[in-house]
């Protein structure tokens, strides 16, 4: 069953921007914002002071305390140190649902070849069962849609008649995306990955207004293994895909720090995107690791590579201290 999202409030570049100013408010006001680590304790510095302090998970979860966002739990740390212990409840239900990061890069990132006028863009992946439609605008998406069409389908029936089924949703989909946000543009659609004997790349751009090209989806998947919850759930990750023809060589972790590089190093994926110079001390390469001709060659170490690192392994050993 088609499935539309829509967001309340409607996520607009003035409340994004409006998200980002609360964010550098709070910051300047001498409070802090803060990333829960899986271990559910988190330990952030703050000067004394009297504080309110809120926890959220999202969309999926409640947020914490229930006054929120009339007020925060009020904590007083002008003479010592606080605790505080929040339980958030699980209060939309994702039975069938499947996690993802849906993005697409900024035109300056070197990887991309989308200008800025196309910003946004809407992606059709054509699955084996079916069809998954995206819109995303600067980095974020704004709407996704499932379509009971896939590739088998397609395959076993190629007609007008089954294609204009996708056609039908997407137009809806496109449709609601310019009711909800006018003020943003649709710069193309991006098809695939499909087979070229289906014609519904061409089906869809000649019965529709917006461009459609083919995404070439198969050249790359650039998953990172972090945020895909380790190295155990990456190789069942491995095995599901080479049973659906994909070489290991198509991997391609994104994410940038050792981890997903030696993971890369050892599995024999097809690269890493790392960053020399970025996200220190996490990011970049293992001491005297020099880049040549797009190519490292790692050292002998045991782990995921943070004792190869000096100014990494300095701060991992004082935090642990």
């Amino acid at each position: 069953m088609p499935l539309t999202f829509s967001f309340d409030p409607v996520v607009t570049p003035e409340l994004r921007d409006g998200l980002l100013d609360l964010w550098t408010d709070v910051t300047n006001a001498g409070g802090a914002v803060g990333f829960v680590p899986p271990s559910g304790t988190l330990t952030m510095q703050v000067a004394p002071g009297e504080y309110e302090v809120v926890v959220t998970r999202g969309p999926e979860y409640s947020a914490w305390p229930q006054s929120w966002p009339a007020s925060g739990e009020p904590v007083d740390l002008r003479t010592a140190n606080g605790t505080l212990n929040a339980t958030l409840a699980h209060v939309v239900d994702t039975t069938g649902w499947v996690s993802a990061d849906l993005h697409v890069h900024a035109v300056n990132s070197p990887d991309s070849s989308v200008p800025n006028e196309q910003r946004a863009l809407a992606f059709l992946y054509v699955g084996p069962a079916h069809a998954l439609l995206t819109i995303n605008y600067r980095s974020e998406l704004y709407l996704a849609r499932r379509i009971e069409v896939g590739m088998t389908m397609l395959a076993e029936d190629a007609s007008d008649e089954t294609k204009s089924r996708i056609l039908l949703e997407v137009q809806r989909s496109l449709d609601h995306f310019d009711r909800q946000f006018p003020a943003l543009g649709l710069g193309q659609l991006l098809v695939g990955p499909e087979p070229a004997e289906t014609g519904l790349s061409a089906y869809l751009a000649a019965n529709m207004d917006a461009k459609v090209d083919g995404a070439r989806l198969p050249d790359v998947l650039q998953f990172d293994p972090a945020l895909s919850y380790g190295l155990v759930e990456y190789l069942r990750t491995l095995d599901m895909l080479k049973g659906l023809g994909w070489s290991p060589r198509r991997c391609v972790p994104h994410g940038g720090h050792q981890m997903s590089l030696n993971i890369a190093a050892g599995l024999g994926l097809g690269g890493n995107e790392s960053y020399p110079d970025l996200f220190q001390p996490f990011g970049g390469f293992p001491d005297g690791v020099k880049v040549e001709n797009s190519f490292i060659t790692m050292p002998d170490l045991p782990g995921i590579g943070f004792e190869g690192k000096s100014n990494l392994i300095s701060v991992m050993r004082e935090l642990s201290d």
